[in-house]
């Protein structure tokens, strides 16, 4: 390893072992880009829902908006009081995550982007996963309005009409 990252280890081994996995992830994209580890992130959410399909959908409750924003919290495995719905419409959702992230810490440990990061690396797996619900749903977020920038992640779940 070199000289850059030995200054982050102090930090890499009093994180979580979800952050210390996520920072060496993205230390090994960083060398080979971004693409292979977010293609592995929607292959294993595609696993993940696959696997689960009947009881997830049969916990799905509203809207394919509403259906949508469940699933990803159920994927992500938070509550609805760490990612707030502040706008709901039949056609779209958006909502505050301010939940515990092990990308963001990873992102300050490296002194990576969350903007470059997140839109490279996780993006396409979370609208990979509404689509399940319904094809015509769309993920995306206002990296305007992202952690560390701002105090939660923005994000927006439309259904394409």
């Amino acid at each position: 390893m070199g000289t850059e990252n030995s200054a982050h280890e102090p930090f890499v081994q009093s994180a979580g072992e979800e952050v210390r996995k996520t920072v060496e992830a993205f230390r090994g994209a960083q060398a080979r880009g971004m693409e292979a580890l977010a293609n592995q992130l929607v292959e294993k959410r595609t696993a993940w829902f696959e696997k689960n399909e009947e009881l997830i959908r049969a916990q799905l409750k509203g809207t394919d908006v509403e259906k949508a924003y469940q699933l990803v919290l159920m994927k992500i495995g938070i509550d609805e009081e760490d990612a707030p719905i502040v706008e709901k419409s039949e056609e779209r959702v958006v909502f505050h995550s301010m939940n515990f992230c092990p990308a963001l810490e990873a992102c300050k440990i490296l002194g990576l982007d969350t903007r470059e990061v997140c839109r490279a690396h996780s993006e396409r797996a979370t609208d990979v996963l509404v689509k399940k619900v319904n094809v015509n749903l769309s993920f995306s977020r206002n990296y305007d309005q992202i952690r560390p920038h701002a105090h939660y992640c923005e994000e927006i779940i439309t259904l394409q009409v």
